[in-house]
């Protein structure tokens, strides 16, 4: 039989407490077990764990999972206002307005037509800028494996980079932070 690592028998480990191990699984654990007393012992600690969170578990009220969802801030393209259709209705009706009145100026081109036009106009844009922006990030990918790939200096450069970058980033949250302390040292004079 193909010798386990240590890995494995650890996930078996795991997976014995659900009671989630095939037959032959458990057969091979319990045959691991009669010959490794560090497994034994990592068991029984997992066993004592796993009864430990057992016997701990806190109960909630019948309400909060709903209280919590109620009182989390709603997002601006989930607003349930009125005010937050006003714009794209707005749009939607100069749209429908303005394919009438090419309609009626130009017999030729359809309002219908024109209005399916511009649709697909907006589809091809959509479908356009999707692929553009997966291209985008696949090359960024393909640069980053590059450079991480072909040299040492290439890797410890990009930990420089970062680096500095979170130096700037917490600079920049200082300042914010002092500003407005500065803003009520001159209000006070």
């Amino acid at each position: 039989m193909a010798t386990i690592d240590r890995q494995q028998l650890e996930e078996w480990l795991h997976l014995d407490l659900d009671d989630e191990l095939s037959p032959n699984q458990r057969r091979e654990l319990e045959r691991q077990l009669a010959v490794k007393p560090e497994l034994v012992r990592e068991r029984d600690e997992l066993t004592r764990l796993d009864s430990l969170l057992a016997a701990e578990r806190v109960e909630v009220r019948p309400d909060f999972a709903s209280q919590v969802m109620a009182e989390l801030p709603v997002a601006p393209w989930e607003a349930r206002s009125r005010q937050a259709w006003k714009l794209p209705l707005a749009v939607l009706v100069v749209l429908l307005i303005g394919g009438g009145l090419l309609a009626t100026i130009s017999p030729s081109v359809p309002g219908g037509s024109l209005v399916v036009s511009m649709a697909e106009m907006v589809g091809t844009a959509l479908i356009t800028g999707a692929g553009l922006l997966g291209a985008s990030w696949t090359g960024l990918r393909l640069a980053f494996v590059e450079l991480v790939s072909t040299s040492p200096t290439g890797v410890v450069g990009l930990v420089v980079a970062l680096v500095a970058l979170n130096f700037l980033l917490v600079s920049l949250l200082r300042r914010r932070r002092r500003a407005p302390a500065s803003d009520r040292a001159s209000s006070s004079r």
